[in-house]
C-alpha cells in the first residue's frame, strides 16, 4: 500500500503544471485575482507564472520589471486583449479590445524567454497606426525599454514606443541596452527621442525588422544616430531588416553607427532611409557608418534604398563609410543623389557591386553598376508621398542567398527571372501601392520630388 501511494505521489509530481491564462484591466473592480475580466488584476502583478498568459485590455498602466526568474525556455506572454482573442469570455466587452494599452514608464527585462505582444498595428500598410501596446517614456533619465542584466530570447512586436520629445533633456534613450541576447524588436514605431532612438550596448544575435524608426535628438554633441551599436565584439550577429529610417541626424554622426572595438557580423538589408536633414559636418560619415579608430568587418549591405540625406553645406552622406574596414559588402542597393555632392570617403573598405545611382561616376566605379538618369518619379511609384516601390525593373541585380530573397512585403525576389535592386522587387501587377509602403508617413519637409 505504502509503495502505491509512492507511486501516486511521483506520478502526480512528473505531471507539469497546465499553463493558465490571467486578465489585467485597469478598470475591473471585482476581487482582483485576475481569474477572468470582471475579477481582473488593475496592473501586472508582481509575481508572473512562467507559461502563462496574461491578457491586458484598454486602459493605463505604469512602469514594470519583468524579473521572474527563467524556468527552461517557458516563456511568460504579455499580450493585448482584442475581439478575437481575449482568452475568457466571462466578464468581457468589447471596448476592452478595442483601442490600446498605454505604459506610461519604464519597461525593464532582466531576466529570460518573455514574449510582449501588441498584436495589431505596425510593419507595412500602418507604420503608425493600430498598435495594440503603447510605452509613452515619462520622466529624464529613463527609457521606455531597458534590457538589463543579460537577458536573451525576448520578443517585442506590435508597439508603438515613444520616448519624452526631441530636444528634451538629451539624456535618455528608447530603447537601451545592458547585453542580451537573441532579442526581436518587430513591428514597432520607435521614435520621439531625446538622444538615441537604439543604443545596444554588448549585445548579440539582436533583429530589428518591420520597424519605423524616426524622430531623433538633433542639437550639437547629442548623439542623434537612430541605432548606435557599441561594444558588441565579433560575430555580434545583428539583422536590420525591412525597417524604414525617417528623419535621423546630429552633427557628426550617422543613422547607423557601429562603433567601440572590432565590430563583426552585421546584415543591414531591404531598408528605406529617407527624407532627413542633416546638421553640419555629416559629410564626414555615412548613412551607415563606424567611429573614427574603430575596426568594421563583415557588414552586408543588401537591397536597400537610399534617398537623398541633405546636410547644410548641400552635401549628402554616402550610404556608407568606415574608418578602418575590410570585408563589408554593399549590393543591390538603390542610391539617389539627386545631383548633391556626396560627402566624406564612402565606401572605404566596401566590396561594392550590382549597385543602382543617378550618378553616372558612382555607376561607372563597379561591376554591375547601373546608372539611372530618368529621375524618381519614373524610377518609383510615388515618390513625392514615399512610396518607394518600383514602377519598373531595374537592371537584374545580383543574386543572393534564401535569407535575403523576400522584400518587405513578402514578394519573391527573382521569380520574374530578375532579382531587383533597392528595398522593393518590382511587382508588375502592383501598379501603385501605397498601403505597402511608406505613404502617409510625413517627415520634416524634406521630400523627394
Amino acid at each position: 500500500m505504502k509503495k502505491l501511494i509512492i507511486l501516486i505521489l511521483l506520478l502526480f509530481i512528473a505531471i507539469p503544471c497546465l499553463a493558465a491564462n490571467k486578465y489585467i484591466l485597469a478598470s475591473a473592480s471585482g476581487t482582483g485575482s485576475g481569474d477572468d475580466w470582471t475579477n481582473a488584476y488593475t496592473t501586472l502583478p508582481a509575481t508572473l507564472i512562467r507559461g502563462d498568459t496574461y491578457y491586458v485590455g484598454d486602459g493605463t498602466y505604469g512602469g514594470y520589471t519583468f524579473d521572474d526568474a527563467a524556468q527552461g525556455s517557458t516563456y511568460i506572454t504579455i499580450k493585448k486583449a482584442t475581439s478575437s482573442d481575449h482568452g475568457t469570455s466571462t466578464g468581457w466587452q468589447t471596448s476592452y479590445g478595442d483601442g490600446q494599452a498605454l505604459f506610461t514608464g519604464q519597461l525593464t527585462f532582466a531576466t529570460s524567454y518573455w514574449l510582449f505582444d501588441g498584436v495589431t498595428g505596425g510593419g507595412p500598410g500602418s507604420w503608425e497606426t493600430g498598435y495594440g501596446f503603447k510605452i509613452k517614456r515619462t520622466g529624464s533619465g529613463t527609457k521606455a525599454i531597458r534590457f538589463d542584466s543579460n537577458p536573451a530570447y525576448i520578443t517585442v512586436r506590435h508597439v508603438d514606443i515613444e520616448n519624452s520629445g526631441v530636444d528634451v533633456d538629451g539624456t535618455s534613450d528608447t530603447i537601451y541596452t545592458l547585453g542580451c541576447d537573441y532579442v526581436t524588436i518587430s513591428h514597432c514605431w520607435v521614435h520621439n527621442t531625446n538622444r538615441t532612438n537604439l543604443l545596444i550596448n554588448g549585445s548579440t544575435n539582436f533583429t530589428i525588422e518591420y520597424c519605423l524608426i524616426s524622430d531623433r535628438h538633433n542639437t550639437d554633441g547629442i548623439h542623434g544616430e537612430h541605432l548606435s551599436a557599441n561594444g558588441n565584439g565579433l560575430n555580434a550577429n545583428h539583422i536590420y531588416r525591412y525597417n524604414i529610417w525617417r528623419d535621423a541626424g546630429g552633427a557628426n554622426t550617422g543613422v547607423i553607427v557601429i562603433k567601440d572595438s572590432v565590430q563583426s557580423g552585421f546584415k543591414i538589408y531591404g531598408n528605406i532611409f529617407y527624407d532627413t536633414n542633416w546638421d553640419s559636418g555629416i559629410s564626414s560619415n555615412g548613412i551607415i557608418t563606424d567611429s573614427t579608430g574603430d575596426s568594421t568587418t563583415n557588414v552586408k549591405v543588401y537591397n536597400n534604398t537610399f534617398l537623398p540625406i541633405q546636410s547644410n553645406s548641400d552635401h549628402i552622406a554616402p550610404p556608407v563609410s568606415w574608418d578602418v574596414s575590410t570585408d563589408n559588402d554593399f549590393k543591390n542597393n538603390i542610391v539617389i543623389t539627386s545631383g548633391y555632392a556626396m560627402g566624406g570617403t564612402g565606401f572605404t573598405g566596401t566590396a561594392r557591386s550590382y549597385n543602382l545611382y543617378d550618378n553616372s561616376t558612382l555607376a561607372s566605379g563597379e561591376t554591375g553598376g547601373q546608372y539611372f538618369s530618368s529621375g524618381v518619379s519614373t524610377l518609383f511609384n510615388n515618390p513625392a508621398s514615399n512610396d518607394y516601390t518600383l514602377k519598373i525593373a531595374t537592371d537584374a541585380g545580383l543574386t543572393l542567398g534564401s535569407e535575403y530573397d523576400t522584400d518587405m512585403v513578402g514578394n519573391t525576389r527573382g521569380s520574374d527571372g530578375t532579382w531587383d535592386r533597392g528595398a522593393y522587387e518590382y511587382d508588375s501587377g502592383a501598379g501603385p501601392s501605397g498601403s505597402v509602403s511608406c505613404q502617409g508617413i510625413s517627415g520634416n519637409g524634406y521630400k523627394i520630388q
